[in-house]
């Protein structure tokens, strides 16, 4: 937390499949935050050649694990992987 954001480190992802799921109401990490750090991740997997392999997942809850969500954004990964 002293040296690296979490845009940072989902940078380091790339360019794998990142499926970045946040909550609307998580006090945590605010959704405007999060907004903002995924516009870095989406540049930074356009310059890897991966533009597609990042997805943000907006839930309208708070910080929670959302299965469903998870769940269908790992399946829409591994169908990337496929082609």
């Amino acid at each position: 937390y002293k040296n690296f954001d979490m845009q940072d480190l989902c940078c380091l992802i790339a360019p794998r499949p990142l499926a970045i799921i946040a909550g609307k109401l998580d006090p945590i990490f605010p959704i405007g935050g999060v907004r903002r750090g995924y516009e870095t991740v989406k540049k930074v997997y356009a310059a890897a050649g991966a533009p597609s392999a990042c997805s943000l997942h907006e839930t309208e809850r708070a910080h929670w694990w959302v299965e469903d969500i998870v769940w269908q954004a790992v399946e829409e990964a591994c169908a990337k992987l496929e082609k």
